[in-house]
């Protein structure tokens, strides 16, 4: 993507968010999740709508040109997407892929004029059962212990190989993204550490969800990796009973990453949605 259009704002905390600007129209800001900085997750979505969006790419704190802190709990994510879409000054459209889905929720209950929401299999804890939990623990330790051995590389594929089916580990393989992304794992590791001890409550509580006015559009994949499959749909779910109004759209042949490998079938369904509002 061409980046040489750059919006700066602040945060809450005065940590300073960056995002990349794209294309002319109503704006959509683009929420990266795990493992990524801003700069490839949405980058293959963006050019299928830049001709009728404004395109705004975040990075959260930590995290490409944004501003560090020492903050990682969950809100703050959020906090970090309100102050930016806040910041454009106009009614916005919000999209987010699995934590940028959950932060995007978070940043639609803390925002007066989103024009719609679009999450991609959010993170949702509330419904993680025992063994949901016990699988994603033993993913963690073993890319902290990459991470600590300096195999960032490393690090991101076995993170990668429980959220993604084979043909994505495949193509972000062959595009060299797994290296590209290591540079992340240390914010992840961080941030996931900072979510376990967080005591606050939880933007997908069913009292914070039941709150968001803004038309929401939950996101799926019938091929999201055997792995995480159930914990996503049932956090999917878990939104959409709560939210009220939210629909839920299933791409069958897709997974979790789709919007790196498939870009073009996830920008029709955002187009259709934000043209809408």
């Amino acid at each position: 993507m061409n980046t040489d259009r750059v919006h700066r704002t602040r945060s809450a905390d005065g940590t300073e968010i960056v995002g990349t600007v794209h294309g002319r129209g109503p704006s959509l800001v683009f929420v990266h999740g795990a493992m990524d900085d801003g700069t490839l997750q949405w980058a293959p979505v963006v050019p299928y709508l830049a001709d009728r969006f404004t395109c705004h790419v975040i990075s959260v704190r930590n995290r490409g040109r944004s501003g560090h802190s020492k903050d990682l709990s969950p809100p703050r994510f959020a906090e970090d997407v309100a102050a930016y879409a806040s910041s454009l000054g106009e009614p916005v459209g919000l999209t987010g892929l699995s934590a940028g889905g959950t932060w995007v929720l978070g940043a639609a209950n803390r925002l007066e004029d989103v024009k719609g929401v679009v999450a991609y299999e959010p993170v949702v804890a509330e419904v993680m059962t025992e063994e949901d939990g016990a699988r994603l623990g033993r993913v963690v330790m073993r890319e902290a212990e990459a991470a600590q051995q300096g195999r960032l590389a490393a690090a991101v594929r076995i993170f990668a190989e429980f959220v993604g089916n084979q043909d994505e580990l495949a193509a972000l393989e062959a595009a060299d993204a797994f290296a590209a992304m290591g540079s992340n794992v240390p914010a992840d590791l961080a941030g996931i550490q900072q979510s376990m001890e967080h005591q606050g409550p939880s933007v997908t509580d069913a009292s914070q969800l039941a709150q968001i006015a803004a038309p929401v559009l939950l996101l799926q994949g019938g091929r999201t990796s055997d792995h995480a499959r159930s914990w996503f749909h049932a956090g999917v779910r878990h939104v959409a009973e709560h939210v009220p109004g939210a629909a839920v759209h299933q791409f069958e042949d897709l997974g979790h990453l789709a919007p790196m490998v498939a870009p073009e079938p996830v920008a029709e369904v955002l187009a259709r949605f934000f043209t809408r509002r």
